[in-house]
């Protein structure tokens, strides 16, 4: 049975110029030159939720980081940028705007918090931005009525 680890590890070397008879040193220039994937996320880094926060930034840096050790996404680099929003939904609201506007992030990621889900599920509608894996109890993230 092949795992998710080892299915990414050989869709990416399948699309490396390496695995079409490139040198490695064409291949480690060509996947130099791709821009990274960036992802999203408003997460409280400070304040009553922070230790919630910042252990689900820190675990998806290391997956990350363990994807781009194997190559990236099709040779593109993962890219996490985390804005702190305190736990505060308006100030979630606000980070939706900075990721989609100024850090031009594919799509957002782990949003942490109820406060944090509403707005950011909003905003990323606003924004016409893929919204994925928040983390919540929240009864709304459950009920189907998101898209």
């Amino acid at each position: 049975m092949i795992n998710r680890r080892t299915a990414l590890a050989a869709g990416t070397l399948a699309l490396m110029p390496a695995a079409r008879g490139a040198t490695r040193v064409q291949a480690a220039s060509t996947l130099a030159s791709r821009p990274p994937i960036k992802l999203g996320q408003s997460a409280p880094i400070t304040g009553p939720l922070a230790g919630v926060g910042v252990a689900f930034m820190s675990a998806a840096q290391a997956v990350f980081a363990e994807v781009n050790s194997a190559g990236g996404i099709g040779g593109h680099d993962i890219k996490l940028i985390t804005l702190d929003d305190e736990d505060r939904a308006e100030r979630t609201a606000v980070n939706v705007t900075l990721l989609a506007a100024e850090h031009r992030v594919a799509w957002l990621y782990g949003f942490v918090g109820a406060g944090a889900h509403r707005a950011g599920a909003r905003g990323a509608a606003e924004e016409g931005l893929p919204y994925v894996a928040p983390v919540s109890g929240s009864q709304e993230l459950r009920s189907g009525t998101l898209p």
